[in-house]
């Protein structure tokens, strides 16, 4: 099972792909803080239009950001690997990492 969050923004798909390790970091450190949970050295790699997180925070490891679109009109899509006993603070992790990884690249986009 994945979680998937979903953000559009009036931004330049490039443009938000070249500022999206630096949002993740950011993310990352956001959902941290919001569960009181350690976070670790980020790990990732680049995938196909995107980046995967294998080690930030141990809740959303092997997340997935894929950026897609046009001018104008990006499509920023988290996959969080999910399970049916993920927890509520899980959610809370990924519900903040999305709004703080949106929210940063669209402001340096």
């Amino acid at each position: 099972m994945r979680l998937i969050l979903t953000e559009h923004l009036d931004a330049e798909p490039r443009a938000v792909a070249d500022n999206l390790a630096k949002a993740v970091a950011l993310g990352l450190d956001a959902a941290a803080s919001r569960i009181s949970e350690q976070r670790h050295e980020l790990v990732f790699e680049t995938v196909d239009e995107g980046l995967r997180v294998h080690q930030g925070l141990s809740l959303l490891d092997g997340s997935e950001l894929r950026v897609s679109g046009r001018p104008h009109l990006t499509t920023l899509e988290i996959v969080v690997p999910w399970a049916v006993d993920s927890s509520g603070a899980k959610y809370l992790a990924a519900h903040t990492f999305a709004q703080t990884v949106a929210a940063e690249v669209l402001a340096t986009a």
